[in-house]
């Protein structure tokens, strides 16, 4: 039986860019899926809206999918959120932000596409929880829906009518889900 060779998280990020996104699940690396136009635009909106406010109120930083979060080590395991936020009192030295985050971020943002299984969204909300997100997001744009997933508490579905709070997180930022799906 031939035995695979894990991956670290800085052998993912130093390959050769072959237009694929790949995150590290268990060492080894999987592709994740370009969104369509709509995955794209919801996804910019919540950086626009976010990054405008944390910006405003120096809170710390907002950053899109192109950031690999490590999240643990031997085997590593690394993912991409469509957005996250880190608080400025917990960002690493500046000298350390040209490698892999090392850090699990204040809130992540996940949107869903109409080819994401349901059972992987619910593995990776359970993740990032378990793994020192305090708040998930996830976004579903067919049913114009965030779903909000918080540590220890039951998750609480938002509709056009309802707002986004930022918690004490993103203290004062409230945005209209309606907002997203304009």
């Amino acid at each position: 039986m031939a035995m695979t060779k894990l991956m670290t998280a800085e052998e993912l990020f130093a390959l050769p860019d072959d237009g694929w996104r790949y995150e590290l699940i268990d060492g080894q690396p999987r592709k994740v899926p370009v969104g369509g136009l709509e995955h794209g635009w919801i996804g910019a909106r919540f950086i626009r809206h976010l990054g405008t406010f944390v910006d405003r109120h120096r809170l710390g930083i907002v950053v899109g999918p192109d950031t690999l979060f490590r999240f643990s080590r031997d085997p590593d395991q690394g993912l991409i959120p469509d957005v996250a936020f880190l608080r400025a009192e917990r960002l690493p030295p500046r000298d350390q932000w040209r490698r892999v985050a090392e850090i699990a971020p204040d809130l992540v943002v996940e949107v869903v596409s109409p080819n994401d299984d349901a059972s992987e969204i619910a593995d990776k909300v359970a993740f990032y929880l378990a793994h020192g997100v305090p708040l998930v997001w996830i976004t579903y744009p067919a049913r114009r829906q965030v779903v909000v997933h918080r540590t220890g508490r039951a998750p609480q579905v938002l509709g056009v009518a309802d707002i986004l709070d930022g918690e004490e997180f993103l203290p004062g930022f409230h945005l209209a889900i309606s907002e997203l799906f304009v």
